[in-house]
């Protein structure tokens, strides 16, 4: 899949690495619930696409609900990206 990449696909992996999500809004917009260190995602379709990029960890609740962890924005992908956008 590597193999198939644009620059224009590379740079974009790298925005939503860089990109930090915004849990509260996300929570107050009903697209996650905090379950503990775990968040519940609600509505799959309506995560953002920086955030999904962003998924660490999946994991299923005792009562089926599938539960996920989110990796810390990626500095050094904050720091690529805003190297790549002044060329």
């Amino acid at each position: 899949m590597a193999d198939n990449m644009t620059q224009e696909d590379i740079i974009q992996a790298v925005k939503e690495l860089a990109t930090p999500i915004d849990f509260s809004q996300l929570i107050a917009d009903g697209i996650l619930a905090k379950k503990g260190t775990w968040y519940e995602v609600i509505d799959w379709k309506r995560l953002p696409p920086h955030a999904n990029r962003q998924v660490q960890q999946i994991d299923q609740a005792s009562d089926g609900k599938m539960l996920v962890k989110f990796k810390d924005t990626s500095k050094s992908a904050q720091k690529l990206y805003k190297k790549m956008m002044e060329k």
